[in-house]
């Protein structure tokens, strides 16, 4: 149900350990689908960032470049990455067809060209699909685990899919009206297709920020029981996601004080997703809490290198 078209391989028995996605452009000639184009290339970054073998720099960083006139090897250098990604959306109605090319960011030489067309319900699978060919074209080594992640995504609603996008870009902005502005819309998420365990993992991000240090927009007694709530019901409905583990291990760390459960779903998370930056990020405020503070520098460390240009984890 797609094409790879113009394959080229390498001579190297491992090509790149570390690419950029650079924001996939819209081709779909309505200025309003852009933020679909964008959401796409964080569905992408976030799917090879589960690739332990391979550093993929973060969406946060990755569409600082959208529009830019950088040249490939330019912005290789300045994000120490071989390969470069870049490609299109085309969006008709229900119909979706993304294109993804591969460069050698050394040379800007084309490596491989793949183009997936689906319909946008299966859109979870066609970037799965654009991920895998992308790891087998640069020979990055999968464990069985991600392989089987890779070949796994449930259909989900559209609609759907665009609340959660929504509602992460409103949860970033970290300010509490931001943040109940993202509560609305993954609960719009949620009411779309209650089985959506990301949408599930945002609204409990979304509630444990305003009943905690980062917003102190509501009384914790009052939140943190419903982020609790919502992060359980996605560990439940997806035991494989990395988002689902960091937000139950934050509210066990945050408001339960169970120490012990938190690390446990921080270890998880890491292991699920080493490239999940906030999973990493929190993990960093468990070893404070340990009184380790090297710990917790190496854990920010890890943070800050997957995503730099993040004003929060800065």
């Amino acid at each position: 149900d797609y094409k790879v078209t113009g394959v080229q391989t390498c001579a190297l028995p491992i090509c790149f350990s570390s690419l950029i996605v650079l924001p996939l452009l819209n081709l779909s000639g309505d200025p309003a689908q852009d933020h679909i184009a964008d959401t796409m290339t964080e569905e992408l970054i976030n799917t090879l960032t589960a690739i332990r073998s391979l550093r993929t720099v973060s969406s946060t960083t990755a569409l600082t470049y959208k529009g830019s006139k950088k040249s490939l090897p330019q912005i290789a250098g300045e994000r120490d990455v071989g390969a470069v990604v870049e490609g299109s959306v085309r969006l008709s109605a229900d119909q979706v067809q993304i294109e993804v090319r591969l460069y050698d960011a050394r040379t800007e030489k084309p490596l491989w060209t793949g183009t997936y067309p689906g319909s946008l319900r299966d859109v979870l699978k066609l970037e799965n699909e654009a991920a895998r060919s992308i790891a087998d074209e640069i020979r990055v080594k999968l464990t069985p685990a991600e392989k089987r992640q890779l070949a796994s995504s449930r259909p989900v609603d559209s609609a759907a899919w665009l609340e959660y996008s929504h509602g992460r870009m409103f949860w970033n902005r970290r300010t509490p009206e931001g943040i109940a502005q993202a509560i609305k819309y993954f609960q719009a998420s949620i009411a779309k297709d209650p089985g959506y365990a990301r949408a599930q993992s945002g609204l409990a991000d979304a509630w444990a920020l305003l009943g905690s240090a980062g917003a102190d927009a509501s009384p914790p007694r009052d939140v943190m029981p419903k982020a609790k709530e919502a992060a359980l019901k996605a560990v439940q409905l997806d035991p494989s996601l990395a988002e689902g583990h960091t937000s139950l291990g934050y509210v066990l760390l945050s408001y339960d004080w169970d120490l012990d459960g938190a690390r446990q779903q921080f270890d998880q998370a890491t292991t699920l997703n080493p490239g999940y930056a906030t999973a990493h990020h929190w993990y960093a405020h468990y070893w404070l809490a340990m009184a380790q503070p090297q710990k917790a520098l190496d854990e920010i460390g890890k943070a800050q290198l997957l995503d730099p240009q993040s004003l929060v984890i800065n």
